[in-house]
């Protein structure tokens, strides 16, 4: 069957949305194919047409996210700045970057909370880290810099992608999240700011 035929997307779009039900409701370990199928009022035929199980579910759910953001990252790195002296512009390169993830993010934002939350897969969290990681090395490369030797240089790394994820984790379960231009702005400043200068004593 053609994968741009209006009925199979329709479908398609079907399964990932009772998946989403089905996870703020339960533990992956508990979805089952019957719940997915009664949930999306689809064929249990309908749906191995698809998939072959619900882990085939999940893979391609989350294959699919993975690869538009790194075709994200692909598409920003042709216009990358080769140079870290332009603070100013270094600042709104990176906001357009974010701005770009994030508009993709929050288009999926339902997958993406279901995948990350307690219920979800821990896996994908570990797959987003990993991505972030690359992209983090990429970037230094691109700009030819490298760590400082304030801190060991996986620790530096740990420090910064675990604080982007936790944003973003923090910003996709927020029930009342900023808009996407607001939090790509704290996102920005965020790794400008050092975590004691977050804190005040007055």
């Amino acid at each position: 069957m053609n994968g741009n035929d209006l009925r199979w997307q329709r479908t398609h779009e079907q399964i990932k949305l009772a998946f989403i039900h089905e996870l703020r409701r339960k533990n992956f370990n508990q979805v089952t194919v019957t719940s997915l199928i009664k949930t999306a009022k689809i064929s249990r035929r309908a749906f191995y047409l698809h998939y072959q199980d619900k882990f085939d579910l999940l893979k391609q759910l989350e294959q699919s996210l993975v690869k538009q953001l790194t075709t994200a990252f692909s598409v920003d790195h042709r216009h990358f700045l080769n140079s870290l002296t332009d603070k100013s512009a270094l600042w709104q390169q990176n906001y357009f970057f974010l701005t770009n993830v994030l508009t993709l993010i929050d288009q999926e934002r339902p997958l993406f909370k279901a995948l990350l939350s307690k219920r979800g897969d821990p896996q994908f969290t570990e797959q987003l880290w990993d991505l972030t990681a690359q992209e983090l090395d990429t970037r230094i490369d691109l700009y030819h810099a490298h760590f400082t030797d304030q801190i060991p240089a996986k620790y530096a790394q740990v420090l910064i992608v675990d604080g982007i994820i936790g944003m973003v984790k923090a910003w996709i379960a927020n029930p009342h999240p900023e808009s996407v231009k607001n939090f790509s702005r704290i996102l920005t400043n965020s790794q400008l700011v050092a975590p004691f200068n977050l804190i005040s004593n007055q």
